[in-house]
């Protein structure tokens, strides 16, 4: 999962090309580690490994990147409507007190969902 946070102000060695990828309110995108954001690994061995970039970040700036945040509710949101349409389909076939409360039960478990989908764009707001 991608994170994004603002870059820490610290000497950085001027003998490299620092292309530090920072969006327009200067916040960098990448994979969080030890209060480092880095980029892609570019090489790697048992010995070593090559990162595109790194960045030292102020965690106090530290964030689920936005669209990591959607993609992953999409994929759950297709996921649950296709639960409740089978539910739904499942109920009208059968149309009984026991597959109305499994129904009922479904929608709550759904709710429960939906309540941590806010909470994560509301982090995002």
């Amino acid at each position: 999962m991608k994170f994004k946070a603002k870059p820490k102000a610290v000497d950085m060695p001027t003998s490299y090309n620092w292309d530090i990828p920072a969006d327009s309110r200067g916040y960098v995108t990448g994979y969080y580690v030890d209060g480092f954001i880095v980029g892609e690994v570019v090489e790697s061995t048992e010995e070593y490994i090559s990162l595109e970039w790194w960045c030292p970040v102020d965690v106090n700036t530290l964030t689920e990147n936005k669209e990591e945040i959607i993609k992953k509710w999409k994929k759950e949101l297709e996921s649950t409507n296709k639960s409740l349409n089978d539910f739904m389909k499942q109920y009208k076939k059968s149309d009984d007190s026991e597959s109305l409360l499994r129904l009922i039960g479904q929608l709550r478990q759904e709710a429960r969902l939906f309540e941590s989908f806010i909470t994560d764009l509301e982090s995002l707001a």
